[in-house]
């Protein structure tokens, strides 16, 4: 994907990411045009674009086909929040034009109006339903009793007899507690020293797991294999797919291919309710 930055790729404003093989386009907006084309092309690549649309005809046309181009700067001298509705306005005004002047299907943007994507009106109804639903559920003691076994086996597993050295200082060390609570009294970052222990990553904060201190490889240049459409499927939760769910409104309806995209539709919390769906289909 060429980058046609014209010596502004560190301001903000609104962009387009054109298609040369067809002239199709997709208009966004960001604070800063350099970090939002990596991401852009980074989600091309490794083939999890959240516009669809967009990724087939990558998938289709490739790269060399694609031009990311600024359409207009909002200077940064504006309040954050300014700033933002700013760049919004002038994004919403954009794709209603392309969309009147080149057709809708010219447009890649799912959303004509913007300001829909961060529209959330019933996030703390849905967050009180998701909660009576849990609460329900835990009542059965023996469910209760599941989960205390489950969290104490995954505890023990992330944390028994694990060995981990510093390389800096060549100190080794046997954790024998809970694995947050050992880097609690060592002042380091729990999140990416739970991910070194489970071998996603081969160093953090300076320790590695046992003695020998790994092979390091460069990354720089490497290029993610893109998933499978069955891998795909089931991050999203198509196992899911005809199960019952009943709505904060108290209207039920059924899950289709993506839990993702169902709780995306109906405001919902896609961690809390994948959780609530494993629950259910562990007991039936």
């Amino acid at each position: 994907m060429k980058f046609i930055y014209q010596g502004k790729s560190s301001k903000g404003g609104v962009y387009r990411i054109l298609n040369t093989s067809n002239g199709r386009q997709y208009i966004g907006s960001t604070h800063r045009f350099k970090t939002r084309w990596t991401a852009h092309q980074k989600d091309l690549t490794n083939g999890n674009h959240h516009c669809k649309f967009l990724q087939r005809d990558f998938d289709k046309c490739g790269t060399d086909s694609f031009i990311f181009e600024i359409i207009e700067v909002v200077e940064i001298l504006l309040e954050k929040k300014e700033a933002k509705e700013k760049r919004y306005d002038i994004e919403d005004a954009t794709i209603k034009k392309a969309v009147e002047i080149f057709g809708r299907e010219e447009v890649y943007n799912s959303y004509l109006d913007v300001r829909r994507r961060e529209y959330k009106p019933n996030v703390i109804e849905s967050r009180k339903h998701m909660s009576t639903l849990m609460t329900e559920l835990y009542k059965d003691p023996e469910r209760l009793k599941q989960a205390s076994d489950f969290s104490k086996k995954r505890w023990e597993g992330h944390s028994a007899n694990i060995t981990v050295t510093n390389k800096n200082t060549g100190e080794s060390v046997l954790i024998d507690k809970p694995l947050k609570t050992w880097c609690k009294e060592r002042n380091i970052d729990y999140r990416a020293f739970h991910l070194m222990v489970r071998g996603k990553t081969k160093s953090s904060s300076g320790w590695f797991l046992g003695h020998a201190e790994p092979v390091y490889t460069s990354q720089k240049g490497q290029i993610r294999k893109p998933l499978s459409k069955e891998h795909r499927a089931k991050i999203a939760g198509s196992k899911y797919k005809g199960t019952a769910f009943v709505l904060p409104c108290g209207k039920e309806v059924v899950i289709g291919e993506s839990v993702k995209d169902f709780c995306r539709e109906h405001n919902l919390s896609y961690s809390t309710t994948t959780k609530y769906l494993k629950l259910i289909a562990s007991s039936t």
